[in-house]
């Protein structure tokens, strides 16, 4: 069975096993997921982003990572082949910085269709061994006319505040 399955009107299935279900059914502000190797962190994570982009609105997002390796081997096509091939929710670009922008269709699809389509949803994608890659989203955020989250971080999405229900 795969993580996703796919019914006929085109709805997600995901199937989780009991230690992702816990961490997909968790309401804390952190969701730290803890395993071993091939446990299931890095393919539950689309899934799982995709649900909190929907429920927090529009604005930055981020997937980091503790390595290159694991961002460009494991976590980005994870990430790109759920949200770039098969939903269509928006075009990934590698350069100058790593970033998947929402298209219209994206917003419609996450946020309805009456959504504002002027506002911007970009997830920023980063790494630990690069901490370049992780401080040029903090910035972003934080120079940005309320970018400074009411949680106190610089780090939030740019939208509605990811402490939200979640503190």
């Amino acid at each position: 069975m795969d993580l996703i399955d796919w019914t006929k009107d085109g709805s997600m299935l995901v199937n989780f096993h009991p230690g992702q279900i816990r961490a997909w059914d968790s309401l804390k502000r952190f969701v730290c997921v803890f395993s071993g190797t091939q446990g299931g962190k890095t393919e539950m994570g689309p899934p799982w982003l995709l649900r909190e982009i929907q429920l927090r609105g529009p604005g930055d997002y981020m997937i980091v990572t503790p390595t290159f390796p694991l961002l460009e081997l494991k976590a980005l096509p994870a990430f790109k082949h759920l949200f770039e091939t098969r939903l269509k929710l928006g075009e990934y670009q590698g350069h100058p910085l790593r970033k998947f922008t929402f298209n219209d269709t994206g917003k419609k699809f996450c946020f309805g269709k009456d959504t504002d389509k002027s506002k911007e949803t970009i997830i920023y994608f980063g790494h630990a061994s690069d901490p370049e890659s992780l401080e040029s989203a903090r910035r972003r955020s934080s120079s940005e006319p309320g970018g400074t989250c009411r949680c106190g971080s610089s780090i939030c999405s740019t939208g509605p505040c990811s402490a939200g229900p979640r503190v």
